[in-house]
C-alpha cells in the first residue's frame, strides 16, 4: 500500500505537468495572456495610440473629430485614397453642369416643376450613369422637403449662413 503523502504529491505533479504552460503569443488579437510577458511594451503602445489619437472638434464645427499624430497620419491616408477620385468626378460634374445650364437656356428655363425633371434627361451621363439617383426627381414634389427646409431655416440664420435656402 502507497502512503498517503507520495499520493498527493504523485497527483500534484501529474496534475503541474498537464496543465498548459503559459504562451507568450497567443495568435489571437483578441485575447490577453494570463501571464503577460510584455506588458510594458502593450502599456506603451496602449499610451502611444491614447496620446495620438484623441477626439476634438470637427474642423467646420459640429461632432468630434480624430486629432492627433496617430488619427491625422490615419486621415491623411485615407484622403490620399478617395480624394483624387473625387476630383476627377468633381471636373465630370462641372464639366456636365455646364451643358445642364446650356440644355435648361436652350429650352427656355423653368416654368413647371415637370421641367426640373426634364434637366436630367439625356444629361449627366458620366458623372450620374445610372441616371438620378432614387427620390432625387420626386422629392422636390413633397411637401416634406419644404417643411425640412422651414425646420433648417432658423439654425441658416442663427448662423447667418448665405449657403442656407432663401424662403420665398
Amino acid at each position: 500500500m502507497m502512503n498517503p503523502a507520495r499520493v498527493c504529491f504523485f497527483l500534484s505533479a501529474v496534475a503541474v505537468s498537464a496543465s498548459p504552460a503559459p504562451k507568450r503569443d497567443t495568435g489571437d488579437g483578441f485575447t490577453l495572456p494570463k501571464v503577460d510577458f510584455y506588458y510594458p511594451q502593450r502599456a506603451a503602445a496602449i499610451e502611444a495610440k491614447r496620446k495620438g489619437w484623441q477626439y476634438g472638434e470637427y474642423p467646420i464645427g459640429g461632432a468630434f473629430y480624430p486629432t492627433g499624430k496617430l488619427a491625422n497620419q490615419t486621415i491623411s491616408e485615407q484622403q490620399a485614397q478617395w480624394f483624387p477620385i473625387v476630383v476627377e468626378h468633381a471636373k465630370l460634374i462641372g464639366e456636365e453642369s455646364a451643358a445642364a445650364l446650356e440644355g435648361i437656356i436652350a429650352a427656355g428655363n423653368f416654368s413647371t416643376l415637370d421641367d426640373y425633371a426634364n434637366t436630367y434627361k439625356n444629361q449627366w451621363n458620366m458623372s450620374l450613369p445610372r441616371g438620378p439617383m432614387l427620390g432625387m426627381l420626386t422629392n422636390y414634389t413633397d411637401d416634406r422637403l419644404f417643411s425640412m427646409m422651414r425646420l433648417v431655416r432658423p439654425i441658416c440664420d442663427s448662423l447667418q449662413d448665405t449657403a442656407c435656402p432663401t424662403p420665398r
